[in-house]
């Protein structure tokens, strides 16, 4: 099986970028354009206040830099004008780089989604509106076209509804 190169990339900032849900909104629908435009694969996504978490491919290291640099100068551009001319300094950090087999992808997917429970925002990930789970379920269109669920699914299994129940009773598992 080929391995995919992975990026496990943070936005961050000092102040709390995206409490308002509208930031976080307005976040996901600029990653989705620069997905689109830059041609890339995002496996998982978690937003909290403080932070964002990202699992993405791409053709070339360039073409992420490039959606993350095109993302940060428009969220900080859009947070200066709704929030009073406040400025946002958007920190990237990129925490790991790396070839995986997709059972690696499908575990580090896990471990995004399950980053509201460490950090008690859900009970499960389920629960937690601001991550990708929800884009796998089909259950919130705010984001619609953030992740390309059916890389995942599809290696699960052929069938949506079992692959789903795979992946969620993944999410459930201790590890």
């Amino acid at each position: 099986m080929d391995k995919i190169k992975v990026y496990h990339d943070v936005l961050w900032a000092e102040k709390q970028p995206f409490a308002d849900e509208r930031d976080k909104k307005k976040l996901l629908e600029l990653v989705a354009e620069q997905k689109k435009e830059r041609k890339l694969d995002i496996f998982a996504f978690c937003v909290t206040d403080e932070e964002c978490h990202f699992l993405v491919s791409g053709d070339s290291e360039s073409d992420l830099n490039q959606a993350a640099v095109s993302v940060i100068d428009q969220f900080s551009a859009y947070y200066e004008t709704c929030h009073n001319g406040e400025n946002m300094c958007l920190v990237r950090e990129n925490r790991s780089q790396k070839l995986m087999d997709l059972e690696e992808l499908i575990e580090d997917c896990c471990r995004i989604h399950k980053i509201a429970i460490e950090q008690k925002l859900a009970e499960k990930p389920e629960d937690y509106w601001w991550s990708s789970l929800g884009e796998y379920r089909r259950s919130y269109p705010i984001w619609e076209s953030v992740v390309n669920p059916h890389f995942v699914l599809d290696y699960l299994d052929g069938n949506r509804t079992r692959a789903l129940g795979k992946f969620l009773k993944l999410h459930r598992s201790t590890k």
